[in-house]
C-alpha cells in the first residue's frame, strides 16, 4: 500500500518462496509492504511490515559503446548510449572496480547522448543513469548495469620491415608482435610523401 495511505491496498501477491513479483507495474513512490506466513491449512501469521521506496524512473538508457568487455588503445574513450525520452540529462560514472566504491569519474547533467572521457591504462567499468527535469534524487533513475572496459597501451612501432624481390614479386617481412592479437597496417608508396600509396 502506499504510505500515505496505508489501508489502500495496491498491489498483492503470494509465493512459496522467498521473493514475490507483482504483476502490474508499480509507480515511483514510499510503500508499505506487509508480509505474514500461511500454513498448509491457510492459517495466516501476524504481519510483518517495511517501507520501501520504488525509484526505477526515468529508466536508464541502453548502453551502446564501448561494446562489454572492449578494449581501447586510445586514452580517449568515448561513451554513447540511446536517448531516454523522459530524461532531461545524464549521469556517467566509470569505477576502476565493479563496486563503484573507487569512482574515478562520476560526470551529472549531461545533456548529449555521448562523453568523451580521458582514461589511464587499466581495467574500468562504467554505468549510466537518467535523470529528469530538477536533479533531485526522486528524479534520479537507477544506474544501468555496468559494462567493463580495458584501456591498453598501444601496440609499439614496428620495426622497419625487410624487403626482397623475387621474380618480379615484392616480399615484405617484419618481426611479430609481443602483444596477443596486435596487428600492423604496412603501406607501399612510389614517394616519400606517401602521397601516391
Amino acid at each position: 500500500s502506499k504510505s500515505d495511505n496505508p489501508d489502500a491496498l495496491f498491489a498483492e501477491a503470494r509465493s512459496a518462496g522467498n521473493r514475490v513479483r507483482f504483476a502490474q507495474d508499480i509507480p515511483d513512490g514510499d510503500y508499505v509492504v506487509r508480509m505474514r506466513g500461511v500454513d498448509a491449512a491457510n492459517l495466516e501469521g501476524k504481519d510483518a511490515t517495511l517501507t520501501v521506496t520504488v525509484n526505477a524512473r526515468p529508466e536508464a538508457p541502453f548502453l551502446q559503446q564501448p561494446a562489454p568487455q572492449a578494449v581501447s588503445y586510445d586514452e580517449q574513450v568515448t561513451f554513447a548510449w540511446t536517448r531516454q525520452p523522459q530524461a532531461q540529462t545524464y549521469r556517467l560514472q566509470v569505477a576502476d572496480d565493479a563496486a563503484f566504491k573507487q569512482v574515478r569519474f562520476d560526470q551529472k547533467d549531461i545533456a548529449d547522448t555521448k562523453a568523451t572521457l580521458k582514461l589511464p591504462v587499466g581495467a574500468h567499468h562504467w554505468r549510466l543513469a537518467a535523470v529528469q527535469s530538477g536533479g533531485a534524487p526522486q528524479d534520479h533513475g537507477p544506474f544501468s548495469d555496468p559494462q567493463q572496459l580495458t584501456r591498453k597501451e598501444p601496440p609499439p612501432a614496428p620495426p622497419p620491415a625487410q624487403a626482397s624481390v623475387s621474380g618480379g614479386n615484392l616480399a615484405m617481412r617484419w618481426p611479430t608482435s609481443n602483444e596477443p592479437g596486435a596487428r600492423y597496417a604496412y603501406q607501399l608508396a612510389s614517394d616519400a610523401n606517401f602521397a601516391q600509396v
